[in-house]
């Protein structure tokens, strides 16, 4: 591998590691808004704890909204540049594979974050829209999320172990 490569590689899992952080700490804080068995409001939350809770979600989904594509640029300049041989590295085909299922569920889930991102910047902060944003998302693709984070840490076992390597035994 060349250094431009290993640089996007790392580029890439740094960016992963931030964006799986954030989308970690956004699905807790979110759902921590939320009532366990339904999406209502938890009653703990008045008009100004809720307004300042909505506030630091939105401070979370733009660490998120920003760090997945550059996640995704990095990687794929780390595919173009690393010129590896997919057949014998079967972990970068895995990888590859992951990115191709998962990125266009989280395309279509970051058009929620970036209708939540526009309503804070031009500061039409009704909860009530931005409750209902949360929810679009959260029923947009019910357990999606989990499946996501559960399978990008995969992902890092990916990066880290490198399995399913094709070893050249000529003797």
């Amino acid at each position: 591998m060349r250094k431009i490569s290993k640089t996007f590689l790392f580029l890439s899992m740094i960016a992963l590691v931030i964006w799986l952080g954030s989308y970690i700490t956004r699905y807790f804080s979110v759902f921590s808004l939320f009532e366990p068995e339904s999406l209502t409001l938890n009653k703990t939350f008045d008009s100004t704890a809720l307004s300042g809770a909505l506030t630091i979600i939105a401070s979370i989904i733009t660490i998120s909204f920003f760090s997945y594509p550059f996640f995704i640029i990095c990687f794929i300049i780390f595919i173009i540049t690393s010129k590896m041989n997919i057949k014998h590295e079967g972990w970068l085909f895995m990888m590859i594979v992951i990115v191709i299922i998962t990125s266009p569920f989280e395309i279509f889930l970051m058009t929620f974050d970036y209708k939540y991102l526009i309503s804070i910047v031009e500061n039409i902060q009704s909860n009530d829209y931005l409750l209902s944003q949360l929810v679009k998302r959260i029923k947009a693709l019910n357990s999606f999320p989990i499946i996501e984070i559960l399978t990008y840490f995969f992902f890092i076992f990916l990066f880290i172990f490198r399995p399913f390597r094709k070893l050249n035994h000529e003797n």
